[in-house]
């Protein structure tokens, strides 16, 4: 169920159309004011900013789907290691992601929807 229950979209079946860059990176570095240079991977200020901003949407989707609680230990868990290395991040974000839990199920369908014009209200 995890990998199969959403078709991949056969114009955009790898994204490779966008070159380096996914629109979704463009509009999270827009919304968030940071240049194309400020990546926490060369900027660690950068992470517990980006952690947080990403725990309030783990939350904010919990509650629009009903699993508050379940966003909340989400993102506690996350919110854990805002002051660690960008690579203890990413781990935790793997962890996350593996979870039978809504947010793989959110997340798989939301990047499957990247770059599509229809669709864009959802993935902004």
């Amino acid at each position: 169920e995890r990998f199969v229950d959403l078709p991949v979209d056969s114009a955009r079946p790898f994204g490779g159309q966008y070159g380096w860059v996914s629109p979704f990176i463009i509009e999270i570095r827009r919304a968030l004011g940071l240049s194309e240079n400020q990546l926490p991977s060369n900027n660690p200020e950068l992470i517990p900013m980006l952690v947080e901003k990403a725990a309030q949407g783990i939350i904010a989707e919990g509650k629009s789907m009903g699993k508050e609680q379940e966003a909340n230990k989400i993102a506690k868990i996350l919110t854990a290691q805002k002051n660690n290395k960008v690579e203890d991040v990413w781990k935790c974000c793997v962890y996350l992601y593996t979870l039978e839990s809504f947010l793989y199920k959110i997340l798989n369908k939301t990047m499957r929807l990247i770059g599509s014009k229809e669709d864009e209200q959802n993935w902004q």
